[in-house]
């Protein structure tokens, strides 16, 4: 506890941890934006313990900046012909808010179907 200030820096480093390990993983994993998606949501399904710890204890503001932080060099990297940087930014918000509303209903819906919701509303090229 030395190194941090407050307890929100330990969650902070945690959660920079927890998106480093999702880039790495995605950087494995060329694809379409679908495939993107399903990895998207399975990595974050593996780490429901943690992020209904944040959003109980009021915290899933935390995960917004490093959303903005590490989705847009996702989208760079992983998607050919990626978009432009003001779509980037609507699909890191649209993500963040599709990630704390699926957490909060208990990710009772599937990988897949949260996929298929991010697709939907990618805009065609």
């Amino acid at each position: 506890y030395r190194n941090y200030q407050t307890k929100e820096d330990i969650l902070k480093d945690y959660l920079d941890h927890l998106f480093q390990q999702y880039l790495a993983q995605m950087t494995l994993e060329q694809g379409d934006l679908h495939a993107l998606a399903v990895g998207f949501f399975q990595y974050f399904r593996r780490n429901q313990s943690f992020l209904d710890a944040l959003i109980t204890a009021n915290l899933q503001f935390l995960l917004l900046p490093k959303f903005t932080h590490y989705l847009p060099e996702v989208f760079r990297q992983l998607l050919p012909g990626s978009p432009s940087p003001m779509v980037i930014q609507f699909d890191v918000g649209g993500l963040y808010q599709l990630l704390v509303a699926w957490a909060q209903e208990g990710m009772v819906r599937s990988d897949e179907e949260m996929a298929q919701v991010v697709v939907h509303f990618q805009p065609e090229k």
